[in-house]
């Protein structure tokens, strides 16, 4: 995990946010894993800078789960229910060419 790299996208100069982001950010490695069907819990490097790039937007949601929407005052915010769902093109394409055929197979997608 690069942490760092997330601070600073992030605009995070201390250390005050690491644990949280820590657990956001194996919360969704699982996630992930779970979609690709893998039982280690360990994400494949080559996708690591999507669990990176959704652990940004599952800290930046923080305070704000459950909600579709939220207006103050002129800024409107509509959020995806599936933090993952722009980045299932890429995910299928690794699966595609890193999985063997039967662990794909059976698969129900929910869209």
């Amino acid at each position: 995990m690069n942490l760092e790299y997330i601070k600073l996208a992030l605009g995070l100069n201390d250390d005050s946010k690491d644990i949280l982001l820590s657990r956001i950010h194996a919360n969704v490695e699982r996630a992930v894993c779970l979609y690709l069907n893998i039982s280690t819990n360990v994400t494949p490097q080559e996708l690591e800078w999507i669990v990176e790039e959704c652990t940004i937007i599952r800290y930046n949601r923080v305070g704000s789960e459950g909600i579709v929407q939220e207006s103050i005052d002129s800024l409107s915010m509509t959020y995806q229910a599936d933090f993952l769902k722009e980045y299932y093109p890429y995910l299928d394409a690794y699966k595609s060419r890193n999985m063997p055929a039967e662990q794909n197979k059976n698969r129900l997608r929910m869209i």
